[in-house]
């Protein structure tokens, strides 16, 4: 069974296309495209889904789950996120560009054996920006950004 199902992947591997787009970046998916990832473990679980609806947009909403049920009095926590990011520059090579994020998000509400410790909400931007040197050798990143 075990072969039959390695050669399955390799043979559907050549003919399978796809992109990894991550979100820390000035780029932002092509338009149409969407990612959804649920992660499950023994401490934590999330669901991480960005959507690209608009032109150069990207869409986001997050969710983090912390939990060890191994530990007696283990503090539980959540965090949930959504956020908007617009790619407003890049430059002739596409090596480099910026974007903008805004968000809001809670963080982080907190299970005990006393009860709930309600979330608190966070407004936040960022500014990520890619400047590439030495006829593209180096990029560097960076994303000043502000949390209220």
């Amino acid at each position: 069974m075990r072969i039959i199902v390695l050669v399955l992947f390799l043979c559907s591997s050549t003919i399978i296309y796809a992109q990894q787009f991550n979100t820390d970046n000035y780029l932002t998916m092509p338009h149409g495209t969407g990612t959804f990832v649920l992660t499950t473990g023994e401490r934590n679980s999330g669901m991480v889904s960005s959507f690209a609806l608009i032109e150069n947009f990207e869409f986001f909403a997050q969710a983090s789950l912390f939990s060890d049920g191994r530990v007696d009095d283990y503090n539980q926590h959540f965090t949930t996120t959504v956020y908007a990011k617009y790619m407003f520059w890049v430059n002739k090579a596409k090596t480099g560009g910026a974007a903008v994020f805004l968000g809001m998000g809670q963080s982080p509400g907190s299970f005990t054996q006393d009860g709930y410790s309600p979330l608190h909400k966070n407004y936040w931007t960022a500014l990520p920006i890619t400047i590439p040197f030495f006829n593209n050798t180096i990029s560097w990143d960076i994303m000043p950004g502000a949390l209220v």
